[in-house]
């Protein structure tokens, strides 16, 4: 069967996919491939020809051709117009939302303009003159959702259903072709957001490191003055700044493995917990302008834990309390025994994570908005945590108030499975 609109030799439709798909093969970027793809259909297939690709606000990307090259603006313009994920009733979004083609011949304007660009959306339509439409979803399944429309109208041309299944292959032919250029562009964003927080940490462990040298120096030149500093307050200073250094890397350390596919060895020891919360939390007490609370009654909480990671658990909590409670009051940190559980609660009266962002505060490297530019962090310290409390078999919960504060819950057995 010989494809439309061939203007010498009749090309098979197999012959014209080869063709196109070979050209877009050929391509070097992204763009490149979805203008190869557009400026193959035409005039071979339809007068103008479009592929979309499709977010929750808009068009990602948008290529357009048309065989009247004054109108191809005019269409890009005519299909930017429609927002993606709007909920109007139009004939883009029936397209997207089930998945199957939709031919509009002979074309009617009414269906395809809406309220907010009726008039802008109209005027395009009188530009362009289509007689008819062809719509086409992707439906890759490592693709995002988008779209190849087709449209006539030129040479009182029409699209009929002949035309459907072939742009059906087209649509499947350049949704694969596209797929290399998604996983490398995913590939990219992902190096640089890892790039960006392996930088962050970078920047945080100098600060510990600062703290370190300027300790030493100061105990130094007082010796050398014959002074009497504390030599142990200094050291206590010093090693529990670099036990905070140690804990970084060991965030850095496992989020490495994680990501590996490695499994995370936890080695068991009997732990006190409430002598650990008073450690972690004596050592931010001097750093907070506010007060720590730890309202902690007999009898001790003890358990079998990796005591180095539960420790990086509640140093991370409470550095995160203490962090983003710039303006002080206070935070309460409670150990409890219910049942077979250690609960752990950590509040503060700190700005809070803005509500639309709370179901993304354990992901790895997601800093909240309201904090970005405002206060330094890695992203890693709460997706770490929840990380080492699953591995407990545990769980960890959050909830917050932007401008009033946040609390966090761990709850962990005090014997787990694996050190049965």
């Amino acid at each position: 069967m010989s494809a439309r609109f061939s203007n010498n030799v009749p090309e098979s439709h197999a012959q014209f996919l080869l063709r196109t798909g070979m050209a877009m093969l050929a391509q070097s970027n992204f763009e490149a491939t979805m203008e190869c793809a557009v400026e193959s259909m035409v005039p071979h297939l339809a007068d103008g020809a479009a592929v979309a690709l499709a977010t929750e606000g808009g068009w990602e990307r948008l290529a357009c051709a048309h065989v009247n090259p004054g109108k191809r603006e005019a269409m890009a313009r005519w299909l930017a117009s429609y927002r993606p994920g709007s909920g109007e009733r139009h004939p883009l979004a029936a397209a997207l939302i089930e998945g199957k083609p939709q031919l509009h011949s002979p074309f009617q304007a009414r269906q395809w303009t809406h309220e907010h660009v009726d008039g802008e959306a109209g005027r395009l339509l009188r530009v362009l003159e289509p007689r008819s439409v062809l719509v086409v979803p992707f439906l890759g399944e490592h693709a995002s959702a988008g779209l190849l429309v087709l449209l006539d109208g030129e040479n009182s041309r029409q699209l009929g259903a002949a035309n459907v299944t072939l742009a059906q292959e087209l649509a499947d032919l350049v949704c694969r072709s596209l797929f290399p250029w998604r996983l490398l562009e995913a590939a990219r964003q992902d190096l640089a957001a890892e790039t960006r927080a392996i930088g962050s940490v970078v920047h945080d462990l100098r600060t510990p490191l600062a703290a370190i040298k300027l300790r030493a120096e100061v105990t130094a030149r007082a010796l050398d003055a014959s002074r009497q500093p504390n030599p142990r307050q200094a050291m206590l200073e010093i090693a529990a700044t670099a036990l905070r250094m140690a804990q970084m890397l060991g965030e850095v350390l496992d989020f490495v493995q994680l990501q590996s596919g490695q499994r995370l060895v936890l080695r068991y020891t009997n732990v006190d917990l409430n002598a650990l919360v008073s450690e972690v939390v004596d050592s931010y007490r001097g750093q907070f302008a506010g007060q720590i609370v730890t309202p902690i009654a007999p009898p001790s909480v003890t358990g079998r834990w990796d005591e180095p990671r539960i420790r990086r658990v509640l140093d991370n909590l409470v550095q995160n309390a203490v962090k983003y409670s710039p303006g002080g009051g206070t935070i309460s940190v409670t150990v409890a025994r219910e049942d077979s559980d250690a609960v752990i609660a950590v509040e503060d009266q700190g700005i809070g994570i803005p509500a639309a962002e709370l179901g993304r505060s354990f992901e790895w490297f997601h800093r909240a908005s309201n904090v970005q530019t405002r206060i330094p962090g890695t992203g890693m310290g709460l997706a770490g945590a929840q990380s080492i409390v699953d591995l407990h078999h545990g769980t960890i919960s959050l909830t917050s108030q932007e401008g009033q504060g946040t609390r966090v819950t761990v709850r962990i057995p005090l014997q787990p499975e694996e050190a049965a």
